[in-house]
């Protein structure tokens, strides 16, 4: 099953089908997953069945990048309940001070020279946190490999989250080239 939901109605499409016995894989994106779902009772139901792709990394991988990112919002929010959000945003933030650092190259902080500056960006460097980017091309995909996480409650007190598979690229994604308008 493919859903792109809240949490919560993640959490009730799981539920009801491990109680009706219907035990197939779910497979979501970022949307469709918070940690505290794991304090639920569907938690046994999503760490079964819930598989979430995304292009970031969780905050519970054995990662320098990640553990510095993690140390960093526990530092600002110690009480807070991270989850996947921490990491893309400061993936995005990264993506943003190249795109900056590059119009500033080029002496041209007008919008279009923003813009012509993010289209610059071929190998965006996140320290890992993103799947590696290309911006180069107007209209086209800048990433074609994914994450698969799943629900853990081992790392509940992080990001309820492990790795089931790290960056990987299907055959589908890499001849994959967009409709052009």
């Amino acid at each position: 099953m493919l859903l792109t939901t809240t949490p919560k109605q993640t959490a009730s499409a799981v539920g009801v089908a491990a109680v009706g016995g219907f035990n197939v894989p779910f497979l979501g994106n970022n949307p469709t997953y918070s940690p505290l779902l794991l304090g639920t009772p569907v938690a046994a139901a999503l760490e079964a069945n819930l598989y979430i792709m995304g292009s970031s990394i969780p905050l519970s991988a054995d990662n320098p990048a990640a553990q510095k990112v993690l140390a960093a919002y526990k530092a600002k929010f110690p009480s807070g309940k991270p989850n996947a959000g921490v990491t893309y945003g400061y993936g995005v933030g990264k993506i943003w001070e190249q795109t900056l650092k590059a119009a500033c190259d080029a002496k041209d902080l007008t919008r279009a020279g923003i813009e012509a500056a993010f289209h610059t960006l071929t190998s965006v460097d996140t320290d890992g946190i993103l799947a590696p980017l290309d911006y180069s091309t107007a209209g086209g995909i800048p990433a074609k490999q994914t994450f698969v996480v799943r629900p853990s409650k081992a790392t509940v007190a992080i990001d309820g989250l492990k790795i089931e598979k790290q960056l990987f690229t299907t055959d589908l994604a890499k001849d994959y080239t967009p409709p052009t308008g």
